[in-house]
């Protein structure tokens, strides 16, 4: 029956599903038709399958930037196991294996095949570990102001520059001793200088994110904090396009560089984005937008 409504979806309008992975029920949406309308022959469009950042937040942020790539892609919105409109599950399901099981099982539900990952933030870090542990499921990667390694006074540092001494020590904190507390903490005073321009209904969005802070606490308590892809990501074999902001905190140009250099010489092209913090499209999406565009055009997406 999923399969069967791949066909019915007009261009823009998005239809809000659930399916079962794994004994978890996953919620997910889908942007644009499969198929292209334009000329006399219909043409198959690559999916774009999204991965959000968190852990624990859901795929709401992406909802204002990537419907202008309807027309090349069909785009699919994806709550991961544990957020926004997801089962929750349990705490031993979350962790990286189990979201990379549910994501090829997926796309294997659905029919997906090939597919462009957008990973942004810690989306990223799982879209490597799901192109090393499944090399032939992705067409290629997008990895956004991500990591492939956790670097805590790398990261310190960073946060000192963009917010002082009190950003700092509430970063420091929180990756020391993730709880309801330090978390609090965080979002006061290290959460501001995630960006340099905010959007004015910034609010309103955050509102609207269905977030479980109990599965980043987890996450970023044990298994984030020895996340290391890096000798690994040699094995990824498909086309990487990887980028991050000169102005972000989570993931600097140094952790840019370390995953294009990390990945096979071949497939990877890289770029940092000026005067941009970790959410590119309130600090530089018309920039980004076209790299993208053009990674899609060589063929790569």
């Amino acid at each position: 029956m999923i399969m069967l409504l791949f066909c019915k979806f007009s261009d823009r309008h998005i239809v809000p599903m659930f399916t079962k992975i794994n004994n978890t029920r996953i919620y997910f949406d889908i942007e644009g038709g499969k198929l292209s309308l334009e000329g006399k022959v219909s043409k198959e469009k690559p999916v774009l399958l999204l991965i959000h950042g968190g852990p624990g937040s859901d795929h709401q942020f992406f909802r204002e930037f990537f419907p202008r790539f309807a027309d090349s892609a069909q785009i699919i919105y994806l709550d991961l196991r544990g957020s926004g409109n997801s089962d929750t599950s349990t705490p031993q399901h979350w962790n990286l294996a189990q979201w990379v099981k549910d994501i090829e099982a997926f796309c294997r539900e659905l029919g997906i095949h090939h597919p462009v990952i957008f990973g942004h933030s810690f989306g990223g870090m799982l879209a490597m570990k799901l192109a090393i542990d499944y090399p032939a499921l992705p067409a290629s990667l997008i990895l956004a102001h991500s990591i492939g390694k956790f670097d805590m006074p790398s990261m310190l540092k960073r946060f000192e520059r963009l917010g002082g001494e009190t950003a700092m020590l509430a970063a420091k904190n929180f990756w020391i001793n993730p709880n309801p507390e330090t978390l609090a903490d965080f979002k006061v005073h290290a959460s501001p200088v995630y960006n340099r321009r905010w959007p004015k209904n910034i609010f309103d969005i955050s509102s609207r994110v269905k977030n479980n802070p109990e599965v980043s606490m987890h996450f970023w308590a044990d298994e984030g904090q020895q996340f290391d892809l890096l000798d690994q990501l040699k094995h990824i074999q498909c086309p990487c396009l990887v980028f991050g902001g000169d102005s972000d905190p989570f993931s600097g140009e140094d952790d840019i560089k370390l995953i294009a250099n990390a990945l096979p010489e071949k497939h990877v092209e890289n770029f940092i984005l000026k005067d941009c913090g970790h959410f590119f499209w309130w600090d530089a999406a018309e920039m980004a937008s076209e790299k993208i565009e053009a990674f899609f055009k060589s063929g790569s997406g």
